[in-house]
């Protein structure tokens, strides 16, 4: 997954992967050239499949979530009731009961990878490193405000009303990508 997205990666745009789907079944058949000509009438969720899946959908989602030209990835059906074809490809089955790749992903979402505001103390510089995603970040002092993005292997500031009165404004120069100071 990660070479095509680096060759894609090279033309220096964003990417944005859609209509990703990850089966928990038993997968097509090779020999199957045209998915309409799919010999399946009844395809169910294993509990083999689930476990394919699940760990599929962890090493998909760090995958991509590490490389810095993905802006978006787009999972195709959140349950297996309506799927494309019957596949079992939802991250919930079609009873609504969650699969483990539900879990999973949710795990990497919520847990692993979610951000809750921090409170934090300024070094004696009056400066914060933070550490996270490419993205966007608030940092917030008494009513003082300024907002910086670490994209790529740079941070840029823009501050607010209160600039230079208590957060201190000015992130930049070269980072480690999920850097910055603030």
């Amino acid at each position: 997954m990660l070479a095509m997205v680096d060759r894609f990666a090279r033309y220096g745009l964003p990417l944005h992967l859609t209509e990703t789907t990850l089966l928990s079944g038993e997968l097509m058949p090779a020999h199957i050239e045209d998915l309409n000509d799919s010999p399946f009438t009844d395809w169910p969720s294993t509990p083999e499949g689930e476990a394919r899946q699940a760990d599929e959908v962890e090493r998909h989602y760090r995958s991509l979530l590490s490389h810095p030209s993905v802006q978006a990835i787009t999972y195709w059906g959140l349950t297996d009731d309506g799927m494309w074809l019957g596949a079992p490809g939802g991250f919930v089955r079609a009873d609504g009961t969650p699969k483990p790749s539900y879990d999973v992903l949710r795990g990497l979402v919520k847990g692993e990878w979610w951000l809750p505001p921090t409170p934090m103390r300024t070094d004696a510089d009056g400066r914060v490193r933070v550490s996270g995603f490419l993205g966007e970040y608030a940092v917030t002092t008494g009513g003082d405000a300024a907002v910086f993005s670490v994209e790529g292997r740079h941070a840029t500031s823009r501050c607010g009303s209160g600039e230079g009165r208590g957060a201190r404004c000015g992130a930049g120069g070269s980072l480690r990508r999920g850097s910055a100071v603030a």
